[in-house]
């Protein structure tokens, strides 16, 4: 089995052909269950690539996207994690480890979904969707690869007309809504709903050509980026960027801020420790945008509050400013110094109405 994903990765990487992988399993078997009667076991190259490297090596030149139905576990989960999308139904599991090793070293007997159930990933990022069952998940995989190619045209939403209407002057609202009116009928197909709400990705169209969003979402934890939101930014510009997907970016965020978890039981009070990696992680995604090579056209809908624009549109300056950086009336850009305010992010080429935004932008794609 090993040797024929290996045959069919070198196929792929030649003719740059997406593939699509369904990853239930539990690893590589330690010996064949028929090498005692004689039949003959083999183990190297049946094409270019080994299996890993393989499937590595697809990686940012074709699409690869992983389907779990059921428990995968060990090589497997490998495969899944190595894939650009991953897609999930309730109640399978993904991990390193299976039921039989945890039991046998630990002496714990648990189930496959009670010992790494995707509900868990669903929660904290390691899979993309969760869908309902096997062939939403095949019909998930064929929207996702159909963002590969660019319609000749496409038509505004429904609710393309209220935009003007969509952000309050004060108060949180639902940047879902926003995404909407601004992207063709049809809206977004959204990635890692569940995991750091503060911020949606995902892909859409506008005037039919595909674009990556990534947004704010004021009405979670306020729009904060936290490191998992940094992250979830960072990997989506990585993602746009290897397979040439122009990125809209709608930002109103306060800045960053840090994940505060309930205390454990030691000596400091609940929420008073914040969890480690925003030092870290907050400059992923500033460092993804400065390598990127894809146009990216933002748009502040509110607040831009410390590094929260770099983070989404990326920095003023560098090696790939934005194609296009616009503002609209309900801006606010946190600061009350004007030349600080245009240095560090806040150079817009235009403040323009939400009605005017998506021809503004649809004319440059």
């Amino acid at each position: 089995g090993a040797g024929r994903l290996e045959r069919l990765f070198a196929l792929a990487q030649q003719n740059r052909w997406p593939v699509v992988i369904f990853v239930d399993g539990g690893g590589s078997r330690a010996r064949h269950p028929r090498s005692d009667q004689g039949h003959l076991e083999l183990n190297g190259l049946f094409g270019r690539f080994m299996l890993f490297d393989g499937i590595a090596e697809l990686s940012g030149w074709v699409p690869t996207v992983a389907i779990v139905s059921g428990p995968s576990f060990a090589g497997h989960a490998s495969l899944a994690g190595f894939s650009d999308l991953v897609i999930a139904t309730p109640g399978s599991s993904i991990g390193m480890g299976g039921p039989p090793m945890v039991e046998a070293a630990l002496g714990l007997s648990l189930s496959a979904n009670e010992l790494a159930g995707v509900e868990m990933h669903d929660r904290t990022g390691g899979i993309d969707l969760l869908v309902q069952s096997e062939p939403e998940a095949i019909e998930a995989a064929r929207q996702y690869l159909a963002y590969t190619t660019n319609k000749s045209s496409g038509r505004p939403s429904a609710t393309a007309s209220a935009i003007d209407d969509l952000v309050p002057t004060g108060g949180d609202y639902d940047m879902g809504a926003v995404i909407e009116a601004l992207v063709d009928e049809g809206g977004l197909f959204e990635l890692r709903p569940n995991f750091a709400r503060s911020i949606i990705t995902g892909f859409a169209r506008m005037n039919g050509r595909t674009v990556g969003v990534v947004a704010s979402q004021p009405s979670v934890d306020d729009g904060a980026i936290d490191e998992q939101a940094a992250t979830k930014v960072g990997r989506f510009v990585e993602l746009c960027d290897v397979y040439e997907y122009p990125i809209l970016a709608l930002i109103d965020t306060p800045g960053c801020t840090v994940n505060r978890p309930v205390g454990d039981g030691d000596d400091e009070p609940e929420g008073d420790r914040a969890t480690p990696g925003l030092n870290r992680w907050h400059t992923r995604p500033v460092m993804a945008h400065h390598h990127r090579t894809v146009p990216l056209f933002a748009v502040q809908v509110g607040r831009g509050g410390g590094l929260g624009p770099a983070i989404m549109g990326g920095l003023a300056s560098g090696r790939n400013v934005p194609a296009l950086w616009l503002a609209w009336p309900s801006t606010d850009i946190r600061s009350n110094d004007g030349f600080a305010a245009v240095r560090n992010q806040h150079a817009f080429d235009d403040v323009v109405a939400p009605s005017s935004t998506r021809q503004m932008i649809t004319r440059l794609l």
